[in-house]
C-alpha cells in the first residue's frame, strides 16, 4: 500500500556534497559548469545575496493582531521577543532572518521549524534546505488525507523528523512550478551566472599573460615536438606576464611572429 506521494525525491537528485572533497564536487552540486567555478565566487551573485540577506536581517519588526476592534498592535510580548530578539539560544534575530533569506535565495526554499511549549511557541530553528523533503500523506496516516508534511534529516545525527506544515514556516522564491517548492536563484540565472564566470576567467587569464592575445609563429622547415615546445616556451618567457608588457620580443632569423585576433 502506498502511504506517501513524494513531490520530489530530493535524496536521489541532490548529491551528498562534501565540501572537503574539493571545489569540483561543490560546483557539480550547484549545477554549474564545472570548468568555471562556484556561483558564489561570482562577485555580482555573491553581492546580491549578501545585500538581500543583510537587509532582511536589519528590517524592523512590528507585530499586529486581529481583534473584534480591528487590527491592533499585539500585546504578546513573549512572542514578539522570540521574533525580534532571539529566535533560539544560538542566534540573534538579525542573524536568524538574514540566514533565512540567504537559504531562500540560494536554495530556493528556507524552512523554519516552530517548536511549541504547550500552545505557545518556544523557539525557532532553521532547517538546512538541502535536507528537507516535501511529503504528501495521501493515505491519512498522520491525520487528514493529503496533508503536507516536511521530512527533515538532521545532518549531524541522521535523525529523521516528520513535521506537520502548521509547525513549519516555509519561505520560497517567487519562481515555482508546483506552488510548493521554490526555484533557486542560481538556477533561474544559471546561464547569466555561468556567462559572468566565463568572462571573469577570461579576463583573469588575459591579465596573467600581460594583455597579449594569441600569436602565430611562421617558419619554414620541420621541427619535432620537443623543439616546438622549447621554441614556444622561449617566446612565452619574453611575451607573457605583466613584467613583459610593452617590451620587444626577439624573433629568430627566418621566423615571423604574427598576433592573431584577440579571442
Amino acid at each position: 500500500m502506498k502511504f506517501f506521494s513524494w513531490f520530489k525525491n530530493e535524496s536521489e537528485e541532490k548529491p551528498q556534497a562534501d565540501f572537503n572533497k574539493g571545489w569540483k564536487t561543490l560546483v557539480e552540486w550547484l549545477g554549474l559548469d564545472d570548468k568555471v567555478g562556484d556561483a558564489l565566487s561570482d562577485a555580482t551573485y555573491y553581492t546580491c545575496l549578501k545585500i538581500l540577506s543583510e537587509t532582511i536581517g536589519k528590517l524592523p519588526l512590528k507585530m499586529y493582531q486581529d481583534t473584534d476592534k480591528g487590527v491592533i498592535k499585539s500585546d504578546k510580548q513573549e512572542l514578539y521577543n522570540l521574533l525580534k530578539l532571539r529566535p533560539n539560544p544560538y542566534m540573534t534575530s538579525a542573524v536568524f532572518w538574514a540566514t533565512v533569506e540567504m537559504n531562500r535565495n540560494h536554495h530556493g526554499n528556507a524552512y523554519v521549524w516552530i517548536r511549541y511549549n504547550g500552545v505557545e511557541p518556544k523557539d525557532l530553528w532553521i532547517m538546512q534546505s538541502e535536507n528537507v523533503e516535501h511529503v504528501i500523506d495521501d493515505a491519512g496516516l498522520f491525520g487528514e488525507v493529503n496533508n503536507l508534511w516536511y521530512k527533515y534529516t538532521d545532518p549531524k545525527t541522521n535523525k529523521i523528523y516528520v513535521i506537520p506544515s502548521d509547525n513549519v514556516m516555509h519561505f520560497k522564491t517567487s519562481m515555482t512550478f508546483d506552488g510548493i517548492k521554490g526555484k533557486p536563484v542560481r538556477d533561474i540565472l544559471k546561464e547569466t551566472v555561468n556567462g559572468n564566470l566565463h568572462s571573469q576567467k577570461f579576463m583573469t587569464n588575459l591579465y596573467k599573460t600581460g594583455l597579449t592575445g594569441k600569436a602565430v609563429l611562421e617558419y619554414t622547415g620541420e621541427l619535432d615536438d620537443k623543439s616546438k615546445k622549447r621554441l614556444v616556451k622561449g617566446f612565452e618567457e619574453f611575451s607573457s606576464g605583466s613584467k613583459n608588457a610593452g617590451k620587444i620580443i626577439p624573433v629568430p632569423l627566418g621566423m615571423k611572429l604574427v598576433h592573431s585576433i584577440l579571442s
